[in-house]
C-alpha cells in the first residue's frame, strides 16, 4: 500500500476566466486553474485526464524516496497530490460536432507539460444514440519524457435501457532516462468496456440497474530493459473501494486486469446502495518481479457496499465498505478491509 495522504491543506477546485465567442461565436476559451475532465464512458470514473484529482503521469521517482516510492514498474504513481494544472482549453463548435484544443502545466518544478486535441462527434445507430470522442494527447517534462497517447472513447444508450460504453488507448513515445542516460521507450495501452443496464420493467422510483465491464492496462515486470509497458494516464478512477480508490485504497492504476460486476437501487428518494464483485490480476509478473517475488498473478477477489443518503439538495453522505481478499500477488493472506464515510456539501 503506497502512502497517499489525501489532498494538500488548502487548494482551489478551479478557478477559471472564461471568454465565450472569443475571436468568433463558436469559440469558446477557459483560462486558469480549469478542471479539465474527460469522461467517454460516462460512468463517473475518469479513464484518461481529471486534472483537478489526478496525480503526475511522470510522478514516479527514486524507489528509495518515502515521498513518492512509486516507479514506472510499479502498481501505482506515488501519492495524491491536486495538480491544480494552469492552462488554457479552448472548446470550438463545429456544429454537430465539436473540437477541445487544450495545453496545461502541469508542473513547473520539472516542466511537465500537457497538450492534447479532442474531437468529439454524435453517434445514432437509430435503436441508440451516444457520442464518440478521439483524442491525440502529448505529455512531456525536462526529464526527456515525451509520450504520445492516441486513441478515444464513447458510450451508446437506447430507449431498452441498455447502455454500452468503452475507451482504447495506445501509448508510445519516450518515458524518460535511465541511471545509465539511456532513454527508456513508452509501449503500453489501456482499455475498458462495459454494458450497463437499466431495469426497464422495474419501479421508476426504485431504479435497479446492473453493470458488468472489463478493465485491461498493459505492465511491466523488467525495470532494466529500456522499456516501460505500464500505461500511465491523468486518471481519477475510484470504482473499487480497495483497488482503486485514490484516497483510502491502493490506487492501483496500471498493470492489472479486472473483471467487475456491480449492481444497485434506490431504497427511497433519499437513499440508494450498491455492491460490487470485481476479479482482479496482474498483466504481468515474471518471476514474482512485481509482486515481491510471489508468482502468483492474483491481486484478489474484492466485493464492496455503498450506501449513499441525500439529506438535502445541498448535503449528501457516503459509505462505503470494501474487502480484498485472496490478494495472493500482494503477499496479504487476512484480506485487507476500507471503510470511509464522507460528505459533500454544494452551494
Amino acid at each position: 500500500m503506497n502512502g497517499r495522504d489525501g489532498n494538500i491543506p488548502f487548494s482551489l477546485g478551479e478557478a477559471v476566466v472564461s471568454w465565450e465567442g472569443a475571436f468568433s461565436p463558436e469559440l469558446n476559451l477557459d483560462f486558469g486553474l480549469v478542471d479539465y475532465v474527460v469522461d467517454f464512458s460516462g460512468n463517473g470514473n475518469p479513464f484518461f485526464i481529471d486534472l483537478g484529482n489526478s496525480e503526475s503521469a511522470f510522478g514516479n521517482g527514486d524507489p528509495d524516496d518515502d515521498d513518492d516510492p512509486g516507479t514506472p514498474q510499479s502498481s501505482s504513481a506515488g501519492r495524491v497530490q491536486s495538480l491544480q494544472s494552469a492552462g488554457a482549453v479552448g472548446h470550438y463548435d463545429l456544429g454537430e460536432n465539436t473540437l477541445d484544443v487544450f495545453i496545461f502545466d502541469i508542473s513547473p518544478v520539472d516542466s511537465e507539460t500537457l497538450f492534447g486535441l479532442i474531437y468529439g462527434l454524435p453517434l445514432d445507430t437509430g435503436d441508440y444514440q451516444g457520442d464518440l470522442g478521439i483524442t491525440l494527447v502529448n505529455a512531456s517534462n525536462d526529464s526527456g519524457g515525451s509520450l504520445l497517447t492516441v486513441g478515444g472513447g464513447g458510450h451508446l444508450a437506447g430507449s431498452d435501457g441498455m447502455k454500452f460504453y468503452g475507451e482504447i488507448y495506445w501509448q508510445f513515445g519516450d518515458y524518460g532516462s535511465d541511471s545509465e542516460g539511456g532513454t527508456i521507450n513508452q509501449d503500453a495501452y489501456g482499455l475498458v468496456a462495459g454494458l450497463h443496464y437499466d431495469l426497464p420493467e422495474a419501479d421508476e422510483e426504485e431504479a435497479p440497474w446492473v453493470d458488468i465491464s472489463i478493465w485491461d492496462l498493459s505492465g511491466d515486470d523488467d525495470a532494466s530493459d529500456g522499456e516501460n509497458s505500464n500505461f500511465v494516464s491523468y486518471e481519477f478512477n475510484n470504482d473499487t473501494i480497495v483497488l482503486e480508490d485514490a484516497y483510502y485504497g491502493l490506487d492501483i492504476d496500471t498493470n492489472y486486469r479486472a473483471l467487475k460486476i456491480k449492481g444497485g437501487m434506490n431504497l427511497s428518494p433519499e437513499w440508494s446502495v450498491q455492491a460490487m464483485y470485481a476479479y482482479a490480476t496482474l498483466n504481468k509478473n515474471g518471476g514474482g518481479a512485481v509482486s515481491n517475488g510471489n508468482s502468483s498473478d492474483k491481486i484478489g477477489d474484492e466485493f464492496d457496499f455503498r450506501l449513499v443518503h441525500r439529506a438535502t439538495d445541498y448535503l449528501t453522505f457516503y459509505f462505503n465498505a470494501g474487502t480484498l481478499q485472496n490478494a495472493k500477488a500482494l503477499g496479504v493472506g487476512s484480506g485487507i478491509e476500507v471503510i470511509s464515510v464522507t460528505s459533500e456539501v454544494r452551494f
